[in-house]
């Protein structure tokens, strides 16, 4: 899966705006094909794939502005799923160990 970010085209760009998507979820898209429009304060421009595969939901809609960083849209390599997550790294244990008991009481003589 590869994600599709606004990028920062100059040191000054901060932000920009999704004007519209030219491709929609699920459609194919070959390395290089422009998926979406995008408007800084300075130029439109079109973002492009950089892989083949499959276009998977807009994170973002037209309209929005959002941060230089932010993650658009994500294109799906060969038969990957949209929403698969890699299984947790710890899994949290089954039950509970039990409360060790309290210590006695003890009074001094």
């Amino acid at each position: 899966m590869i994600e599709i970010t606004i990028p920062a085209v100059g040191v000054a760009m901060t932000e920009a705006t999704v004007l519209d998507w030219l491709k929609q979820p699920g459609d194919a898209v070959e390395a290089g094909e422009s998926v979406v429009e995008i408007e800084t304060d300075k130029a439109t421009s079109e973002l492009e794939s950089t892989v083949a595969g499959r276009l998977g939901a807009h994170l973002v809609e037209a309209g929005e502005t959002v941060p230089v960083g932010t993650v658009i849209v994500r294109v799906l390599e060969g038969d990957e799923v949209e929403g698969e997550a890699a299984a947790p790294a710890h899994a949290a244990p089954a039950h509970a160990a039990p409360a060790a008991a309290p210590a006695p009481d003890v009074a001094a003589p």
